[in-house]
This record gives C-alpha cells, structure tokens and sequence, in this order.
C-alpha cells in the first residue's frame, strides 16, 4: 500500500515534498515555511492537490483541479433551501478574469473596486447567452464578452435557489473606452463546486483560480 501511494504521489507537480511515516504523513516545505499534515490514507492524494495548489501555485484546486472532466450544466432539483442556510454553508470556487466589453456604447462607468451586477438577456437579439453588466446605479456599462456569457449563461439560469451565483468587482481603474475587466466570484454550496467548474471547462475551458 505504501508503494501505490508513493506511485501516484509522484502524478502531482510537486518538488518539494516527501511521503513518510507509512505513506501517511505529508511533509513539506516552501520557501519559508515547514508544515506537516498527517491524513487516513483515502484523503492523501486530495492533501498532495491541495499543497501543491495552496503553496507551489500549481493548476491543481481543492475542488478536483486538473481531474475534473468538462460537462454540460444540469439544472439542481427545485428543492427548497433557506437563505440562512446558504450564508451559513456558501463557499467561494474561485475567480476568473472576464472581459467587459462594448463600453462605448453606453453611459454607465465602473471605478477600481467597485462592484458590478450581471443581468442574463435570454431574449437578446444577438446572443442568447448576453449578459448584461450594471454598475450600482443601475446604468449599463456593457456585456460579458461572448465566450465567457456562453459558459456562464446556463449555471446562472439555473432556477434553483441552490445554484451557484456569481459577484463581478472591477480589480484596478480601467483605461480603455472599449472593455473594462472584472474579477468574478463564483460562490455556492460545496457540493456543487465541482459540476460548477466542469460546466466552465465544457463551456469555454475556462478555469477557477
């Protein structure tokens, strides 16, 4: 059992850690720190994604990283889920870069750390998947550039209270007349986070930071 686990030990891109203590304790070491996580051996190869994600900034996430298979959104059943619930168990995926684009045609500015709403136009003439971007004043500044609405458009039309949402703030002052980039948040409930980011990859092989 040790040979198997120190065999796919060796998959992750990891240069700086060692397996001891019976291929069950983790030890490693980044510049500047030492840590130790000792772990049942079932949980092992999920600890090796997690450090090498969290301490060498490897692709790999703690929800499944490289090893989630690219799949269409499947609408979550309709079942009820109070909002304390969801501010008591929501966790945040990741974020991703998305282009704001068509800035000219349209009266609405964003500013450095301001946060911006996305509205779904299902019935827009151009683009089904268009999603429309508000700043706070309710004034449109543009739409998410195409690729990235077509991957997002069907886990935001996901009725169900449960379904992941999304938050859009702009990370630094923008400077082009025609696109404006935003920083989004992608929160919702764990169990859902993997369904979450393979959508993005089958939608546009895009990938939660």
């Amino acid at each position: 059992r040790r040979q198997a686990h120190s065999q796919s030990a060796l998959r992750w891109p990891w240069r700086h850690f060692a397996l001891r203590g019976g291929a069950r304790t983790l030890v490693g070491t980044n510049p500047g720190r030492l840590f130790v996580l000792t772990a049942e051996d079932r949980t092992l190869d999920f600890l090796c994604g997690l450090v090498c994600g969290v301490f060498l900034g490897t692709a790999t996430s703690a929800i499944g990283g490289s090893a989630i298979v690219p799949k269409p959104w499947v609408r979550l059943p309709a079942t009820p889920v109070s909002q304390d619930y969801l501010d008591e168990h929501e966790v945040c995926y990741g974020t991703l870069n998305v282009p704001i684009v068509g800035c000219q045609y349209y009266q609405g500015v964003l500013h450095q750390g301001e946060m911006a709403s996305l509205v779904r136009e299902p019935n827009n003439q151009y683009d089904k998947n268009a999603i429309r971007v508000d700043n706070l004043s309710a004034a449109q500044v543009g739409h998410v550039k195409r690729t990235y609405a077509a991957a997002l458009a069907p886990i935001m039309d996901d009725p169900s209270p449960a379904a992941p949402r999304v938050e859009v703030t702009i990370p630094r002052e923008p400077t082009n007349m025609y696109e404006v980039l935003g920083e989004l948040k992608m929160i919702g409930l764990k169990e859902h986070a993997e369904a979450a980011v393979a959508a993005l990859r089958a939608g546009g092989h895009y990938t939660l930071k």
